[in-house]
Formats: structure tokens, C-alpha cells, sequence
């Protein structure tokens, strides 16, 4: 049951990083100082072919960034599936092994008193087996339901930062067709776009590092899952060690 609480730990951790990396592509790759260079001296006449230009630019980068957003939650929904899966064989398992016992405790069961002492351990550890599940799965529930929310919380927060910084380039873009039909010198033009662009970058970035690191986050939802796990089956191998001791008492 631990193995299992902390290989979907270290899953989920991997899954929310990754997804707040992949905002830098838009900051770094759309606007890096060698893409200035698509905008020509000529910067009014050349305006649509440049602005047309930088548009692909940022099409590409946020289809990147949404194709890595969809694929680590996939993998993330695909994590939990492996899990509950190996879950489903364990309980198998304890159930096939626990069917087990009963069929040799009830065939070494000769008095009234011993069948009724295993058919009492038998109630026992079904009670304590249900127990344990479900304390965990209500713990797994918990747990998935808060990662759920940070990964959501973390999404909202890039997906506000992008949507800032399409609005600022877009105004940048108006601004500048705006300077160059109303007669502004293209270098001045071009100047007042390069600045504009450049602070919407700038505000992008800023945006991406006040953003909240995940990993605090992730590692308390984490601890408290795992002392979970770790109570459930404290309480079962306690619940389990009694019913031996009854059930031995009887024979």
C-alpha cells in the first residue's frame, strides 16, 4: 500500500512541474531578441508581413503550450488508472490469501466453540480489511481531488499570464498600425512597438515567477495522504493481530 502512495506522489509532482516549464515557451520562444529581426527597416511598409509573422509566432508557441498542458494531464489520468489498478490486484490478493485461511481454519475447526471462534475471526478481518479500504480510498479520493485543484489553480494562473500578454501584443500591433497611418516616422514607429512588445514580454515573465511553486503544495497533500495510508494500515494490522490472538485463544 505504500509503494503505491508514493509512486502516485512522485507521478503527480513530475506532471505539475512540467506544466508550469512549459509556460517559458511563450516567453523565451515568441519574443527572444533575434525575433525583432523579422521586423525590417522598413517597418511601416513591412508592417502586415512582419505582424503576420510574429502572429504564427505566438500561434505555434501557445498550441505548444496547450498540447503539453492536455498530455501531462492525460498522463496524470493515466497514472491513477495504473493505480487503481494495482489496487484492485492487491485487494485481490489479500482476499484470495485471507480465503485461504478460512478454508484451513475451518477444516482443523472440530468443536462448536472453534467453528464459532473462526466464523468471529472470519467477521474480524472482513471488517478490518473493509476498514483499511476504506480509509485509504477515501484518502486517495481527498488526495486526488487536491492535486486536481492545484494543477487547476496552476493552469488558470498560465492561462491568465498568456491571455495578458496576447492583449498587450495585440495593443502593441494596433498601436503601431495606428502610428504608421497616422504618419509617424517608421523608426519611431517601429521603436514605440519594439518597447511595447518587449514590456508585454517582460510582464509575462514577471507574471510566471509570482506564480505559485506547486511544490510545497503537492508535498503537504502528499504527507497527509501517505499518514493516511500509514494509519489504515496501522489500524488493520492492529484490528488483524487481535483477531489471531481470539481465534488462537480457541484452540
Amino acid at each position: 500500500w505504500m509503494i503505491l502512495a508514493n509512486f502516485t506522489m512522485k507521478k503527480n509532482y513530475k506532471t505539475t512541474i512540467a506544466i508550469g516549464i512549459a509556460l517559458a515557451v511563450i516567453a523565451n520562444g515568441v519574443f527572444s531578441d533575434s525575433a525583432f529581426a523579422v521586423i525590417r527597416p522598413n517597418f511601416c511598409a513591412n508592417l502586415s508581413r512582419s505582424i503576420s509573422t510574429l502572429d504564427q509566432r505566438v500561434i505555434v508557441r501557445e498550441n505548444i503550450l496547450k498540447t503539453r498542458q492536455t498530455e501531462k494531464l492525460a498522463n496524470l489520468k493515466n497514472n491513477r488508472n495504473l493505480r487503481d489498478i494495482k489496487l484492485k490486484e492487491l485487494k485481490q490478493n489479500v482476499s484470495t490469501n485471507l480465503s485461504a485461511t478460512y478454508s484451513k481454519m475451518e477444516t482443523l475447526a472440530k468443536t462448536d466453540q472453534q467453528k464459532t471462534a473462526v466464523n468471529n475471526f472470519k467477521i474480524a478481518m472482513e471488517n478490518a480489511v473493509n476498514t483499511r479500504t476504506t480509509s485509504i480510498d477515501a484518502a486517495a479520493s481527498a488526495y486526488r481531488q487536491e492535486i486536481d485543484r492545484i494543477i487547476a489553480s496552476r493552469n488558470s494562473a498560465i492561462d491568465a499570464a498568456v491571455q495578458n500578454f496576447k492583449n498587450s501584443y495585440r495593443g502593441a500591433v494596433q498601436n503601431a498600425k495606428t502610428n504608421c497611418t497616422a504618419g509617424v516616422k517608421p523608426l519611431v514607429a517601429r521603436i514605440t512597438f519594439v518597447e511595447k512588445v518587449g514590456a508585454a514580454k517582460s510582464n509575462l515573465i514577471s507574471a510566471k515567477q509570482k506564480i505559485v511553486n506547486p511544490a510545497p503544495l503537492i508535498k503537504s497533500a502528499s504527507t497527509v495522504y501517505k499518514n493516511a495510508v500509514a494509519e489504515a494500515n496501522q489500524n488493520f494490522k492492529t484490528a488483524a493481530e487481535k483477531a489471531r490472538a481470539d481465534l488462537k485463544a480457541s484452540f
